[in-house]
């Protein structure tokens, strides 16, 4: 409740991005333990609402944002716990589907966003960016349920080990592309690792199919 007064003031913004960034948490938490009972009991909760919300939210942080009443951080944030809740509608998996999915929106887009100077030049220090690969590492294998969902999703059978395994060494090197392409532009083997791990998920892929067939 102390929010608007915050957004009213103009005052302390380092508190009212706070406040905003708990209001999100809050909401989305409770919209996710409405919505799994929803699941069980038609109608207790519907699906439009959970996309209202989200838009709701997300047109709320962009205003804040625009006005400056909240850090462009706190916008970039917020916006990644709004859009990434909408997995929980197309997901069997929703909760924790969607939480994954923030994971990934977290440590894929910084490198787009966030890093430079004012000539628009990369000021990101190697060894954060070090710390910034083992982030998306990590946010990848938490990802696997999701991949798996989507993989069953999109093909209509169940993938095997090696299948995945393909997959997630594919999308590393998918979500490591942005960190290279923005910062590491003139490092060639960068970007060839990143080509190197989205070629190398291929093979992993045949190993089971062709082993399966012998």
């Amino acid at each position: 409740m102390a929010l608007p007064g915050f957004i009213m003031s103009g005052e302390w913004p380092s508190m009212t991005s706070a406040l905003v960034i708990m209001q999100a948490v809050v909401v989305r938490v409770v919209e996710e333990q409405l919505y799994s009972a929803a699941v069980q009991e038609e109608g207790l909760y519907p699906p439009y609402l959970v996309a209202f919300t989200s838009v709701m939210g997300s047109i709320m942080a962009h205003r804040l944002s625009k006005d400056e009443s909240i850090s462009f951080f706190t916008y970039f944030l917020v916006q990644c716990i709004w859009l990434s809740k909408l997995a929980m509608l197309v997901l069997p998996a929703g909760k924790q589907a969607s939480w994954q999915l923030f994971l990934l929106a977290t440590s894929v887009t910084p490198p787009m966003f966030f890093f430079r100077d004012e000539q628009g030049r990369s000021d990101l220090d190697w060894s954060f960016g070090q710390c910034l690969v083992a982030f998306t590492l990590f946010a990848v294998f938490r990802a696997r349920n999701l991949f798996f969902d989507v993989y069953v999703m999109l093909t209509g059978s169940l993938p095997s080990d090696s299948h995945i395994l393909g997959v997630l060494v594919a999308c590393l090197g998918v979500a490591l592309m942005p960190l290279a392409a923005y910062h590491f532009p003139s490092v060639q083997y960068a970007k060839q690792r990143c080509l190197l791990l989205i070629a190398g998920g291929k093979p992993t892929r045949h190993v089971n199919t062709h082993s399966g067939s012998t």
